[in-house]
């Protein structure tokens, strides 16, 4: 098993089920990550930690809850705290004069606000 795929199951542990190709290639595509047979993509415990909290935030709302053994659905996944709705919604007013050589951060910035 190549790490890649180590950390696509290990996402899958954290959200209660397996991540769809579609989904995978999602978040691949998302964090800017090409990934290649010949090339070791492997994660330290906390880029990890910050990959399964970007996947819970933008990928929740896709999979099903499940609790003692009975399905929820996807609409009883935990919406956004109070703090968390403020802080996004200055996210623009944050995002003036802060100078970025692509816009990839803020395209992730402002798909986690748009999120939940």
């Amino acid at each position: 098993m190549y790490a890649f795929q180590a950390t696509i199951v290990a996402l899958g542990e954290v959200m209660g089920g397996p991540m769809s190709e579609e989904q995978q290639k999602r978040l691949w595509t998302l964090l800017g990550i090409v990934l290649k047979g010949h090339i070791v993509t492997s994660f330290t415990y906390k880029q990890f930690a910050g990959i399964a909290a970007l996947v819970e935030r933008v990928f929740a709302s896709e999979f099903e809850v499940v609790v003692g053994g009975k399905s929820l659905g996807a609409a009883a996944v935990s919406r956004r705290s109070e703090i968390e709705i403020a802080d996004f919604d200055r996210l623009a007013s944050k995002m003036e004069g802060v100078r970025m050589s692509s816009n990839e951060l803020k395209d992730v910035l402002e798909l986690i606000k748009e999120s939940g």
